[in-house]
Order: structure tokens, then sequence, then C-alpha cells
């Protein structure tokens, strides 16, 4: 009798154990969907669905050897800086992911998504997301545009993003971007150290300069806030907002949300707050409008 091939043990998984197994070939019969975001920290998961899938992907990743190894496969790879909640949680956050790849340029405005949240250990969630109609981002668009010029608040919207993946000099930031009325502004706060922008030329000045965006973050870890025009102009650094007595923000926030709920509430601007814990919140009217924790 020949001998019997002896049985070896592999810990290599079979394609059909994969969480998103019979997932990619659908994804490829999508075509209302123009793009995919893939989120998942599994470097299975997503070499499976970069090698299988036929969209344009854009990857959102915590782990920095995943963005590394697949940067030249994806359309965009955005380095998260907080770590990937479970399924139900993850709906939510799945609108701060979105409008941060809108914000990098990635997806574009009135494009649908696929978005792709899968890991080894959880169950896969797959939705379709249309940013043009997504009830939460047309509204703040459009209560956004009543005091400032979009495209300023989605600059320093990105700005603030790079700030909470990156940091500054190896060290988490925290600041706060107060757009609009800036007259007011400046009326109801004081310099609390040399303003840098003091005698510089307007271009000098203009936040939609790309060659601005690294002096912004360099300015943000000053102590107090930044004062933009609604027309993108910065007009200071470092000013201490003088608070109302009645101001109020959310249990267990800090000193930042206060002040930017009493200045937006006083104020016809809106506020952008930078949290070194890594989520980005907006203030109008005296109230939180949007809090980001995708970035």
């Amino acid at each position: 009798m020949a001998p019997q091939p002896e049985s070896t043990e592999t810990d290599e998984t079979t394609p059909d154990d994969s969480p998103v197994s019979g997932i990619v070939g659908f994804l490829d019969s999508r075509v209302a969907a123009r793009q995919l975001l893939l989120v998942s920290d599994s470097p299975r998961v997503v070499g499976e669905v970069v090698n299988g899938a036929d969209l344009p992907i854009v990857l959102a990743t915590t782990k920095e050897d995943i963005s590394s190894d697949y940067a030249d496969d994806c359309e965009t790879v955005l380095q998260l800086s907080v770590k990937l909640p479970g399924t139900l949680e993850m709906l939510e956050d799945l609108r701060g992911i979105v409008i941060s790849a809108y914000l990098e340029g990635s997806l574009g405005d009135g494009e649908d998504v696929v978005c792709l949240v899968a890991n080894d250990e959880q169950p896969t969630l797959m939705v379709n997301f249309s940013i043009s109609s997504d009830p939460m981002f047309r509204l703040l668009k459009a209560r956004i545009e009543e005091r400032c010029d979009l495209s300023v608040f989605e600059m320093l919207l990105q700005i603030a993003g790079d700030l909470v993946r990156k940091g500054r000099e190896g060290h988490k930031v925290g600041t706060m971007f107060i757009v609009g009325d800036h007259e007011s502004v400046l009326e109801a706060s004081r310099q609390v150290l040399l303003n840098p922008f003091q005698g510089h030329t307007r271009e000098e000045r203009r936040v939609l300069n790309p060659e601005n965006s690294e002096t912004i973050k360099e300015y943000a870890m000053l102590d107090g806030a930044m004062v933009v025009s609604g027309d993108g102009y910065l007009e200071a650094a470092g000013r201490y907002i003088m608070l109302e007595p009645d101001a109020e923000a959310a249990s267990g926030l800090g000193g930042r949300h206060l002040a930017a709920a009493s200045i937006t509430k006083e104020t016809e601007a809106v506020a952008i707050v930078v949290s070194s814990s890594g989520v980005v919140r907006v203030y109008k009217d005296g109230s939180q409008e949007l809090e980001l924790d995708g970035f």
C-alpha cells in the first residue's frame, strides 16, 4: 500500500471564512456607487477587498502599517486616531469618516459611496451613503453658509482633522477656530499674546492659500482662539474669549467648548473646537451642531 500523505495543519484562513466573503462581487454590481469607503483594521480584509473590488477605494484605518502597505492601491488612506467602535456604534461615527473623506477631497459632493465596515471578529456592516442627500450634512452646510464662506469653513475643518490625526511636533493639539462676524468676536475677546497676523497683507492672511496651512497649524499651538473673517482672512491668534454669564457646555467638556458656546451665542460666528482627545466639534448659536470623531 502506498504511503498516505501526512495531514498538515495550517493557520491560513480560506476565502470562505472571510467576513467579506461574497461581498466583493456584490460591490462590483453596485453601479450606482462611485466609490467604496472601506473601514477596517484587518490586513486580511483590506487585502481581499483591495485585490478584488473594481470600485475606487478610500481606506480608513487606525493601523499605520496597513496605511503604508496599501497607500499606493487606494485613492486615499485616512489614518484614524480613534479606536474603531463596534458595529452598532459605527453607524453614527461613519458619517464623521465620510465627511472627513469629503473634506480631504476624496469624495465629491453629490456622489454615492458604499461604506463597508469589516474586521475579523465583528459582523460586517455595509451601508450606502449619499453626501448630497444626507439630512444632517445638508442642514450643516445650509446653516454654515449663513455665517461664512463654506469653502473657508471646509478648509478649517480639514486643518482640524490634520491636527487630530498628526498633532504637531509629536504632541496632540487642542485649539479653536472662530469664523465669521470677526469684528464682534474681537470686541468680545482680548489678546493674551502678540497677534502674529498683525501687519501682514491680506494675501498672507488668506486661509484658502495652500501655503498658509502649515502656518495655521503652527499658530494653533498658541494659547487662545484663532479668529477668521467670514470671507477667509486670519485676523488674530491667541485671543481669550470673555464668557457670557449664562454660557453652558455639555457635561464633561472643557473651557474651549464653553468659550465656543459663549462666543457663538453672543455673535454671528461659528466655532470649530479641536479637542486633544481627538474629537472635533462645531458650535453655532451657542449650541453644538456637529461632532466628528472619525478623523
